[in-house]
């Protein structure tokens, strides 16, 4: 469910940035100094976005293969880590209604 959750979010992602670069590809033939800079404005944009996105997804599969190692050299401290948080979880929701 994460695995398809993530792929979403990562599809959407690259959707919104594919449709940028068709929009910048779009006006590549507009001379004018304002849309000049307004497109490489939009590529430098793009250009940070997609290394933010690649950081992010370093970071997030170096946490799950951590989070994997810690899980699998404790498994009841993890299993009880889960069932607290899921109480107090529980416990923060019964006390909003």
């Amino acid at each position: 469910m994460k695995t398809r959750a993530k792929k979403t979010v990562s599809a959407r992602v690259q959707e919104h940035m594919d449709d940028a670069q068709d929009l910048v590809s779009a006006t590549a033939d507009v001379a004018e100094e304002t849309f000049t800079a307004a497109r490489e404005r939009l590529d430098s944009a793009l250009d940070a976005a997609r290394a933010y996105s690649r950081e992010m997804q370093r970071k997030a599969r170096a946490a799950g293969k951590l989070m994997d190692a810690t899980f699998h050299a404790r498994p009841y401290q993890a299993l009880g880590l889960a069932v607290g948080l899921g109480v107090l979880l529980g416990l923060m929701l019964r006390r909003r209604r």
